[in-house]
């Protein structure tokens, strides 16, 4: 919830019936604060100044952001109910930074003018110009995210309630307004430098939308389109030929890259798309293809059958990356006829393949090929609930044995 913070300083005075038409005088603030929590950011050092005078509203103010940049602003404002209270505010927004961590960072300059009755639908105009935009689709962030169900807390305190409150953490239904939203004639401008980066993307994109309907029914038009870039896959480059980015109604950008490859009398295509914070990534070919061979096709010109245990580590790693990091591989498992396929990560930091199957109901055997080339062989034997042994064997002649013993307490 938005919180301000601050000293008023209060000068008025009122001439005749009690009436906003009445009222003269000046109010100021020299240093106020007001935190935007949803919007990760507090606007601070508020230096603002509303004077009234025959029922008009001139306000000037100044501020700096949190994340980097200032705002100024002036307009008038006629204080009459009867005809909506007709405003013309103007907003100048200079080098202000607006980040999501590990999601994306931009900067904004731009002129924005609200003007027209505040109660019968007003318009929000103006351009917004957006330079050194870089959006990260690693996904860092989300890689240990999980869901957490909907918690009931009982016999809740009121300051409990309060901070779940201020956190956002609590719904409460809203009643349908009753006035007319904002008219919307907005014109974001990114005619190059937007760079999209990660798990093997690297793409410029460019272009301007003007976001026209109202605020509660946004209509972009125009796009943010591919102006150039690749997707690096196991070292193999792909040409990107598509590529936009949806800005409209959300802080988190929905983005949507495909790039293309011929090979084998196919031509496969790996899609990137859905919102920049958790992107995913799937693949289409013609002639159609199961998903699981479409890969192998791309980078290797042959099914996952034919593709040698080498290459199968190189797959496994490429869907690792590219599923930053996430669990992948499970359609090449199937595929396999394997219990376990999973990308191990050795002492160096050097990438590796462990495959797995059960040999019978208490014999389990792996094998664990290892980037440099070195591989190993393991046998598991459970001789009871509670005691098992196992073997390994090194390509170098190296041995290993041990007893393992497990109880649950």
């Amino acid at each position: 919830s938005t919180q301000a913070r601050g000293d008023a300083l209060f000068d008025l005075t009122m001439n005749g019936q009690p009436s906003l038409n009445n009222v003269s005088g000046n109010i100021s603030t020299e240093s106020a604060n007001v935190a935007l929590p949803t919007l990760l950011l507090s606007i601070e050092d508020i230096k603002a100044s509303i004077n009234l005078t025959n029922g008009i509203s001139t306000t000037n103010l100044s501020a700096n952001l949190s994340t980097g940049g200032q705002i100024n602003g002036a307009g008038q404002v006629t204080l009459n109910q009867q005809q909506g209270f007709p405003a013309d505010l103007r907003l100048q927004l200079n080098d202000i930074t607006q980040e999501v961590p590990l999601t994306y960072k931009t900067t904004i300059n731009g002129n924005i003018a609200l003007s027209g009755s505040l109660l019968s639908g007003a318009t929000l105009s103006g351009q917004i110009d957006l330079t050194d935009s870089e959006i990260n689709i690693n996904g860092v962030g989300n890689q240990n995210a999980g869901y957490i169900p909907e918690i009931a807390h009982k016999n809740e305190s009121p300051a409990s309630l309060l901070t779940r409150k201020r956190a956002g953490l609590v719904i409460t239904e809203k009643k349908a307004s009753t006035q007319n939203p904002i008219n919307l004639d907005l014109l974001i401008n990114a005619p190059s430098h937007i760079f999209v980066r990660g798990r093997g993307l690297d793409a410029e994109l460019g272009g301007n939308v003007r976001l026209t309907g109202t605020t509660q029914a946004v209509a972009p038009i125009g796009a943010i389109e591919l102006v150039r870039g690749r997707l690096v896959i196991l070292g193999k480059q792909l040409s990107l030929t598509e590529g936009s980015i949806s800005m409209a109604g959300t802080l988190d950008p929905t983005i949507r890259v495909v790039a293309k490859n011929n090979s084998g009398g196919y031509e496969t295509s790996a899609i990137i798309s859905g919102l920049v914070s958790d992107p995913q990534f799937s693949f289409e070919s013609s002639p159609k293809l199961p998903e699981n061979e479409i890969l192998a096709q791309m980078l290797f010109g042959n099914g996952s059958d034919d593709i040698s245990p080498f290459q199968a580590l190189q797959l496994a790693s490429a869907l690792r990356e590219l599923t930053g990091g996430r669990q992948a591989g499970g359609s090449l498992r199937s595929k396999l006829s394997l219990d376990d396929l999973s990308v191990e990560e050795g002492e160096n930091g050097e990438v590796g393949l462990r495959a797995g199957r059960y040999i019978s109901e208490k014999v389990y055997t792996d094998v664990t090929i290892m980037g440099d080339g070195k591989s190993e062989i393991s046998i598991n034997l459970d001789l009871n609930k509670h005691l098992s042994t196992r073997g390994a064997f090194s390509e170098d002649g190296g041995t290993k044995f041990g007893i393992i013993y497990k109880n649950d307490y």
